[in-house]
C-alpha cells in the first residue's frame, strides 16, 4: 500500500506587485479575497520603475496634458513626484481592499527595474499577484462596487512540484468560489505529466476540471503558450513560479499584455 502524500505547504503570504505600466487597482478586490480565503497575510508592492525615471530625462521624451493635448518634457524630479503620488493613491486602495476582507496587510514601495523587482520579490513570496498590462478590458476596482464574483480559474500545469502547489490553489479556489478549473497540461509527454507519483490521475476524475493538453517542448515556441493562455477566458490565471514564462522578462511581458485577468505565480 502507497504511503499518503506529504500536505502541501500553506500559503502564508500573498504578495501583490504594481507598477505604473500594470492595471493594479484591477487584482486589488482578487487578492484580499484570496487573502481571507487562505488566511494569509497581503503585502503590497510597488516599484518605482528606474527605467521610466531615465526616460523622463531623454529629449524625446513627452508627456501630453489630458486637459489641453499640450506637450511637455517632464524632469526625472517630477517623474519621481508623480510615482511617489500614485504609489500613495495605490496604498489607500490597498487599505480599503484588505479592511473589507478583514485581512492583516502590509505595503512598501522599491525603485528598481519592474521586471526584475517583481522576479526578485515573487521568489521570496508564497504567491504573488500581477495585474494585466493596463490596455486590458479588465474592469477597474472600486471600493464602492461590491466584490465580482470570481470567474473560471486557468491553471498551468508542468508536473513540477510548483505545478502542484498551482493545482492546490486552483482547487481552493474552485471550493470556495463554486466555479470551474481549467488544466493546461503543459509537456513533451501527457504520461510523464499524469505519472501516479503527482496524483493528478486521481483529481482530473473531478467534474470541476476541464483538461487539455499541449506538446510544448522546452524553449520550442513559447508565444505559442502564450496566446494560448490569453485565449482561456478565465478569471485567473495561475501559473508556478519556475515556469519560463515567469523567468524570461520578455515572455513575462508578453503574457501580461496577452491575458485579461489577475495573473498568480506559486512557488
Amino acid at each position: 500500500m502507497s504511503s499518503p502524500k506529504p500536505e502541501q505547504p500553506a500559503i502564508r503570504q500573498i504578495l501583490v506587485a504594481m507598477d505604473v505600466l500594470s492595471d493594479n487597482l484591477a487584482v486589488l478586490e482578487s487578492a484580499a479575497e484570496l487573502a481571507a480565503q487562505l488566511e494569509a497575510e497581503l503585502t503590497g508592492l510597488f516599484v518605482e520603475d528606474t527605467d521610466l525615471l531615465r526616460a523622463a530625462e531623454l529629449p524625446v521624451s513627452l508627456e501630453v496634458m489630458l486637459w489641453s493635448a499640450r506637450e511637455r518634457n517632464p524632469t526625472e524630479t517630477e517623474m519621481a513626484r508623480a510615482l511617489r503620488a500614485l504609489a500613495a493613491r495605490i496604498q489607500k486602495d490597498l487599505e480599503r481592499a484588505a479592511k473589507r476582507a478583514r485581512v492583516r496587510w502590509s505595503f512598501k514601495v522599491v525603485r528598481g527595474p519592474r521586471l526584475q523587482v517583481f522576479m526578485e520579490a515573487g521568489a521570496g513570496s508564497d504567491l504573488m499577484f500581477v495585474g494585466p498590462a493596463r490596455c486590458s478590458r479588465v474592469p477597474r476596482y472600486s471600493p464602492q462596487r461590491p466584490p465580482k464574483r470570481l470567474g473560471a480559474v486557468c491553471v498551468l500545469y508542468t508536473g513540477t512540484a510548483a505545478a502542484q502547489r498551482a493545482l492546490s490553489t486552483a482547487m481552493k479556489l474552485a471550493d470556495q468560489n463554486r466555479v470551474q478549473v481549467k488544466v493546461l497540461l503543459v509537456g513533451t509527454d501527457v504520461k510523464d505529466i499524469r505519472s501516479t507519483e503527482s496524483g493528478l490521475d486521481e483529481r482530473l476524475k473531478d467534474p470541476r476540471l476541464a483538461v487539455r493538453f499541449l506538446d510544448l517542448r522546452a524553449g520550442e515556441n513559447d508565444q505559442v503558450l502564450i496566446d494560448l493562455l490569453g485565449k482561456m477566458e478565465s478569471g485567473a490565471l495561475i501559473i508556478p513560479a519556475d515556469n519560463r514564462l515567469t523567468q524570461d522578462p520578455i515572455l513575462f511581458q508578453r503574457l501580461q499584455t496577452a491575458v485579461n485577468c489577475p495573473i498568480m505565480f506559486v512557488r
